[in-house]
Protein backbone atom coordinates (compact mmCIF):
# COMPACT_ATOMS: atom_id res chain seq x y z
CA UNK A 1 0.00 0.00 0.00
CA UNK A 2 2.86 2.21 0.96
CA UNK A 3 4.26 1.28 -2.41
CA UNK A 4 1.00 2.50 -4.58
CA UNK A 5 0.71 5.91 -2.76
CA UNK A 6 4.63 6.67 -3.49
CA UNK A 7 3.66 6.15 -6.73
CA UNK A 8 0.46 8.22 -6.35
CA UNK A 9 2.51 11.30 -5.04
CA UNK A 10 5.33 10.81 -7.87
CA UNK A 11 2.35 11.23 -10.18
CA UNK A 12 0.84 14.10 -8.79
CA UNK A 13 3.78 15.76 -8.92
CA UNK A 14 5.34 14.94 -12.48
CA UNK A 15 1.47 16.17 -13.48
CA UNK A 16 2.45 19.35 -11.48
CA UNK A 17 5.42 19.87 -13.16
CA UNK A 18 3.38 19.52 -16.44
CA UNK A 19 1.25 21.59 -15.82
CA UNK A 20 3.22 25.06 -14.60
CA UNK A 21 5.39 23.64 -17.60
CA UNK A 22 2.69 24.42 -20.34
CA UNK A 23 1.24 27.03 -18.46
CA UNK A 24 -2.35 24.83 -18.59
CA UNK A 25 -5.42 27.40 -17.77
CA UNK A 26 -7.88 24.55 -17.12
CA UNK A 27 -8.57 22.98 -13.96
CA UNK A 28 -9.72 20.02 -12.67
CA UNK A 29 -11.32 17.77 -9.65
CA UNK A 30 -10.36 13.85 -9.29
CA UNK A 31 -13.95 12.25 -9.53
CA UNK A 32 -15.37 15.24 -11.33
CA UNK A 33 -16.62 13.87 -14.82
CA UNK A 34 -18.50 15.64 -17.27
CA UNK A 35 -22.17 14.91 -16.91
CA UNK A 36 -21.33 15.46 -12.61
CA UNK A 37 -19.91 18.67 -14.06
CA UNK A 38 -22.77 19.40 -15.97
CA UNK A 39 -25.15 18.60 -13.78
CA UNK A 40 -23.76 20.96 -10.94
CA UNK A 41 -23.33 24.21 -13.54
CA UNK A 42 -27.25 23.52 -14.10
CA UNK A 43 -28.46 23.54 -10.24
CA UNK A 44 -25.59 26.59 -8.90
CA UNK A 45 -25.39 29.64 -9.66
CA UNK A 46 -23.52 29.53 -13.30
CA UNK A 47 -23.81 31.29 -16.56
CA UNK A 48 -24.82 27.76 -17.72
CA UNK A 49 -27.63 27.52 -14.95
CA UNK A 50 -29.68 30.09 -17.02
CA UNK A 51 -29.38 27.92 -20.49
CA UNK A 52 -30.07 24.69 -18.51
CA UNK A 53 -33.58 26.60 -17.43
CA UNK A 54 -34.11 27.87 -21.10
CA UNK A 55 -33.79 24.13 -22.34
CA UNK A 56 -36.11 22.97 -19.35
CA UNK A 57 -38.48 25.76 -20.42
CA UNK A 58 -38.73 24.47 -24.57
CA UNK A 59 -39.63 21.46 -22.64
CA UNK A 60 -36.95 19.27 -22.83
CA UNK A 61 -36.03 16.51 -20.38
CA UNK A 62 -33.89 17.10 -17.44
CA UNK A 63 -31.48 14.91 -19.10
CA UNK A 64 -31.61 15.97 -22.25
CA UNK A 65 -31.29 19.43 -20.44
CA UNK A 66 -27.95 18.16 -18.71
CA UNK A 67 -26.51 16.96 -21.87
CA UNK A 68 -27.06 20.12 -23.46
CA UNK A 69 -25.44 21.44 -20.48
CA UNK A 70 -22.52 19.17 -20.69
CA UNK A 71 -22.26 19.85 -24.98
CA UNK A 72 -21.72 23.35 -23.70
CA UNK A 73 -19.23 23.11 -21.54
CA UNK A 74 -17.45 20.70 -23.67
CA UNK A 75 -17.31 24.24 -25.88
CA UNK A 76 -16.31 26.25 -23.29
CA UNK A 77 -13.32 23.48 -22.09
CA UNK A 78 -12.29 23.13 -25.78
CA UNK A 79 -12.02 27.22 -26.14
CA UNK A 80 -9.66 27.72 -22.99
CA UNK A 81 -7.13 24.61 -24.21
CA UNK A 82 -6.87 26.51 -27.48
CA UNK A 83 -6.92 29.90 -26.70
CA UNK A 84 -4.49 28.90 -23.42
CA UNK A 85 -6.80 32.43 -21.93
CA UNK A 86 -8.51 31.67 -18.37
CA UNK A 87 -12.40 31.11 -18.92
CA UNK A 88 -14.47 34.46 -18.46
CA UNK A 89 -17.83 33.53 -17.69
CA UNK A 90 -20.92 34.94 -20.05
CA UNK A 91 -24.30 34.56 -20.38
CA UNK A 92 -25.13 31.19 -23.19
CA UNK A 93 -28.69 32.50 -23.78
Amino acid sequence: MNFLNEQLKALDHEILSYYEKFDCYLHTLPGIGMIAAATTCSFYNSPLNAYYKKKREQGKHHLTATGAVARKLTTVIYAVLRDGKPYEPKKFC
